[in-house]
């Protein structure tokens, strides 16, 4: 019940939140725009598939490459972290 309730709150909220904002003559033409960029490029997507999938694997690989460079640099930090801890703890004993 409460669960409803709050999802009935939230809902509500939304609505008026929409409605007050739908007045702002600002509001509703940047959300037009956003809108219509949206849509083209949506229209783009499925007009070009090919395309679409290949964009989606060169950005994949991208992120692949960074994530693995980044994990690499982290990994040589770490180990320059564990010889210095090293040499530190040779030192005072």
């Amino acid at each position: 019940m409460e669960k409803r309730k709050l999802l009935f709150g939230l809902f509500i909220g939304a609505i008026i939140g929409a409605s007050v904002t739908i007045l702002d003559k600002d509001v509703r033409s940047f959300t037009k725009g956003r809108l219509i960029r949206a849509k083209d490029k949506t229209n783009h997507l499925v007009k070009n598939p090919s395309e679409t999938v290949a964009n989606v694997r060169i950005k994949l690989n991208n992120l692949s490459e960074t994530l693995s460079h980044r994990a690499g640099q982290a990994i040589h930090t770490l180990e320059k972290i564990e010889e210095t801890l090293d040499q530190f703890t040779h030192k005072h004993k």
